[in-house]
């Protein structure tokens, strides 16, 4: 009885930190940048989009954090597509907001294969000379797709989604109606971050060994614990029909 307590400690030693090493997971983030050329494009018909710089490319990746080998991101061009509309406008004194519909990708090339995912901005909020895109942070990018090797796009591809927010700016400020109805164009910057939440193979393969270990001892006490209650059953009628005899 005594080695299955200690094993089933062991086990939820073990399980405690797999969990401890998922909750701790690694906090992915790139930080990026318009290309000279490239914009945030407002159309004047309630929609914004993002035009290509010159050379087919949005954004260059600026800086990046938390991946497990050394920096393979940091210079590699990417690409926003699709045409997103603004919705209704809520002014909460000189703060604005309203909500964005429309889907399309967001993308970064490795030079051989590109990494891909499709985006929703979610919201957009106009204060003063400031606006932001995906405010709340909410997660708006999903369905990742990478076949190539870069080891950094690998790890940002394993983890289940993502979120980016944009933030841009107009001087003199430009109201959010005025967006909405007229055409305007600016530069961006922004950031991407996801959670790469996956235990190690090898731990798991460990936690697998613990808990078999932990069945087999189990069954293993339990024929024991049987077999010797069978023994003491026997010996228990042979001296009653001893008695009875006598």
């Amino acid at each position: 009885m005594m080695r299955i307590h200690r094993l089933g400690i062991a086990v939820l030693v073990l399980t405690s930190v797999l969990v401890g090493k998922t909750a701790q997971a690694d906090a992915l983030r790139l930080d990026f940048s318009n290309l000279p050329g490239a914009a945030i494009h407002f159309g004047g018909d309630n929609t914004f989009d993002f035009p290509e710089a010159g050379g087919g490319y949005d954004f260059k990746i600026t800086a990046e954090s938390g991946f497990a080998g050394l920096p393979a991101l940091t210079g590699l061009l990417g690409n926003i597509s699709g045409k997103y509309t603004i919705g209704d406008i809520l002014t909460l004194g000189g703060t604005s907001f309203a909500s964005v519909t429309g889907s399309g990708s967001f993308s970064i090339f490795d030079g051989l294969n590109t990494f891909s995912g499709m985006l929703q901005w979610v919201n957009i909020v106009q204060s003063g000379t400031a606006d932001l895109l995906n405010t709340s942070g909410n997660i708006n990018l999903t369905q990742f797709s990478y076949t190539g090797n870069n080891a950094d796009l690998k790890q940002l591809a394993s983890a289940p989604n993502g979120m980016v927010s944009l933030s841009f700016q107009f001087v003199p400020a430009i109201a959010l109606a005025q967006l909405k109805s007229s055409e305007h164009t600016t530069s961006y910057s922004g950031q991407l971050s996801a959670t790469s939440a996956v235990p190690e193979p090898n731990a798991l393969l460990l936690l697998g060994a613990g808990l078999v270990g932990l069945s087999i001892i189990a069954r293993g006490r339990s024929r024991k614990l049987t077999f010797q209650g069978n023994a003491a059953q026997e010996e228990l009628s042979r001296t009653v029909k001893g008695n009875t005899i006598q």
